[in-house]
This record gives C-alpha cells, sequence and structure tokens, in this order.
C-alpha cells in the first residue's frame, strides 16, 4: 500500500509537471505573438508619427482633420452689459482666413456662434460635440471673442455668454469647463485662442523658443500631444478697438495667419511675431502657453498651409537625371520649398523630393 501511494504521487506529479510545461509554452506563444505588434510605429496614447514634413501637408492623409469652433459676441441680451465693437468681424474673418488658408473644417451652422446663436447651452453644446467629434489624428482650434470676467476669490475665469445676466457669474461659462474640454478630447492638438477681458488665467509654465527652427522643430511639435492656449492679455481688460474693424489682437493674429508664406507656422512662431507689435499699441500683454492640467506632452499647434503639397521626382534610368522645374500660371510666383524661400517661378531644382508651396498676390 505504501508503495502503489508513492506511484500514485510520482504519477500526480508528472501530471502537475506536465500542466507547468504546457502553461510555460503557451506563456511563450502568447509573448511571441503579442510583441510583434508593438513594434508598429506610434507615439503617445497610440498617435501615428510623421518622420518626413513631405507627409505635413493636407493632401497626405496623414495629419487629421483640422477643426475650428469660433465664438463671437459683440450684442448683448441684457443691457446691463455693454455691447462690444470688433467680435462679430474678428469671428468672421477667422473663420474665413483658416477655411481658405489653412484648410479647416468649419460648419458655418454649428461652428460658427456669433450673437444669439452663443447663448451658454449653444456653447456647451457645441464643446461637447466637437470634443465627441474630434479623431486622434485631429487638430482642433478653439477661438472665443466676446466679454470675459474673473472671480477674484478663487482666482477662475469665465466667459460671458450671450444671454448671461450682468452680474451673476451662475450664467458665465467657467473657464475651467474649457480646461476640461481640452482634457477629454481624443485629438492629438487643441489650441485656445482667447480675445477677451481676464483671460489669462488658464495657463501653464512657459517654454523657451529654440534657437533653431528647422523640420526637425516642427516635426517634434506635431509629433507629441499638445494643450495649448493663446490670449490677448493677462488678467486685465482688454482692447475693444484697433484696425479695420477688429480688435488690436484679432488684427494682428489674422495679419499674421493672411500673410504668412510658409507651408506650416507654429503657434509661438505666430505669437513672437505679433505679441510685441500688440503691447506696443495698447495696455495689454498677450500670453502663449500650455494650458495646466489638460494633458499637454510637449508638443505644439501647427498651421499648415492649404497649398502645400510634395514633389517627387521618378527614377531615371541611364543618362543625365536632369532638372525638376517648377512652373506657375501665371508666372512669378514666391516658391518656397522645404519651408524656406527659394525663388520666383519658373525655377528649376535638382532632383529629388521636396515640401513646396507657391505663393502670389490675390490667389489664395
Amino acid at each position: 500500500m505504501k508503495a502503489a501511494k508513492q506511484g500514485m504521487s510520482f504519477k500526480k506529479r508528472m501530471k502537475i509537471n506536465k500542466m507547468k510545461c504546457f502553461y510555460s509554452i503557451l506563456s511563450i506563444i502568447i509573448i511571441v505573438f503579442i510583441f510583434p505588434f508593438q513594434g508598429i510605429c506610434f507615439g503617445q496614447d497610440n498617435r501615428s508619427v510623421i518622420r518626413n514634413t513631405s507627409s505635413l501637408n493636407h493632401k497626405s492623409g496623414k495629419i487629421g482633420v483640422y477643426r475650428a469652433l469660433i465664438i463671437g459676441i459683440q450684442n448683448y441680451e441684457d443691457p446691463e452689459i455693454n455691447d462690444l465693437k470688433t467680435p462679430l468681424n474678428d469671428a468672421k474673418a477667422m473663420a474665413d482666413v483658416l477655411e481658405n488658408r489653412y484648410g479647416f473644417k468649419i460648419n458655418r451652422k454649428t461652428d460658427l456662434l456669433l450673437d444669439k446663436k452663443a447663448t451658454k447651452e449653444a456653447i456647451y453644446t457645441a464643446l461637447r460635440k466637437i470634443t465627441h467629434t474630434a479623431e486622434p489624428e485631429d487638430s482642433v482650434l478653439i477661438y472665443y471673442a466676446g466679454h470675459g470676467d474673473i472671480d477674484r476669490t478663487l482666482n477662475d475665469g469665465w466667459w460671458i455668454p450671450v444671454d448671461a445676466k450682468g452680474g451673476n457669474p451662475v450664467t458665465y461659462l467657467d473657464n475651467t469647463l474649457v480646461q476640461k474640454v481640452m482634457k477629454s478630447m481624443k485629438s492629438k492638438h487643441v489650441l485656445l485662442i482667447s480675445d477677451s477681458c481676464y483671460s489669462g488665467t488658464l495657463f501653464g509654465r512657459a517654454r523657451a523658443m529654440p534657437t533653431v527652427i528647422d523640420d526637425k522643430y516642427y516635426l517634434n511639435l506635431y509629433n507629441e500631444k499638445s494643450r495649448w492656449g493663446m490670449t490677448s492679455g493677462n488678467k486685465t481688460p482688454v482692447s475693444d478697438s484697433g484696425s479695420a474693424g477688429h480688435s488690436v489682437f484679432a488684427y494682428q493674429l489674422i495679419k499674421k495667419l493672411e500673410k504668412n508664406t510658409k507651408p506650416y507656422i507654429s503657434t509661438r512662431e505666430i505669437y513672437t511675431d505679433i505679441a510685441p507689435i500688440i503691447t506696443n499699441n495698447s495696455d495689454q500683454s498677450p500670453l502663449c502657453n500650455p494650458i495646466k492640467g489638460t494633458g499637454d506632452m510637449g508638443g505644439e499647434f501647427i498651421f499648415v498651409a492649404q497649398g502645400t503639397t510634395t514633389i517627387t521626382t521618378p527614377d531615371v534610368i541611364g543618362g543625365s537625371k536632369g532638372k525638376l522645374s517648377i512652373i506657375s500660371d501665371p508666372e512669378g510666383a514666391d516658391i518656397f520649398v522645404d519651408n524656406r524661400f527659394k525663388g520666383i517661378s519658373p525655377l528649376d531644382l535638382d532632383p529629388g523630393t521636396y515640401n513646396f508651396m507657391a505663393r502670389l498676390k490675390d490667389y489664395v
């Protein structure tokens, strides 16, 4: 009986060892079949990485959709709230330049909220809509022009919707809601532009501009998730009058976007150019930094011009490689190659792959 018991114990041990061996083999198989798929090229939060500026254009299909929600409130329902002079012009001009020059997708019925359409409920609904609509590769811009206010006890800022009651913060839109929206979005990039009083309560720490701005600079910024803000002032009232029917801030911002001749331009490049002009011509000091508590990972919103495309020279079998000729109709267009001015059309280049844009006055 004792020997039989020992035999049964040996069989049990053999069975257990076989089971252990089976689980070990199964574990190895699982590891072998799972790990190869981790080599696919993805960046932060499973977002694809762009490795060459030739893909940094709207025709490549690799940069996602550029979306915008634009809010402009000039005429308030409550007579206790002073009407403004420029938000309608500012918002419309902003929508135009984003659509025509930078390929933004803007539904004029739902993404452009002007005056009566910009109620607290409508703004809240639009923010939720764009949060659900935006995909991981998309870039989202939120623009607000209107009155703002600040809670001096809690140091929170507010947007004042068209149906707000003067002096009643319950009817205002808390800036912390905007922060929550930016944090919740799946999109790779979100940029908030706020042209209102007391708009500088949202910011985290500033970052220094690099000494060299090249293709690597743009690729690094684009490939990392970003949550940035640019505002017309810092916790102080801002001017509602400027030039050409626009506020001081909006005039310089829109002008910079319209006059830009580069295939792509970063948010900080725009800010660096316009901030000194605004400060020198008003009592306000614009700000441009990441928005705190929203998940910014070191990237930045990049504006990609609509006319940007890629030219690739095919391989030539035997003989001279010849030249790559760029022509335009009409002639005389400024030609930018790899984000740098190269000359005026017609223009010959050495064979290669280029990211190029042609610009001519009065032509989009």
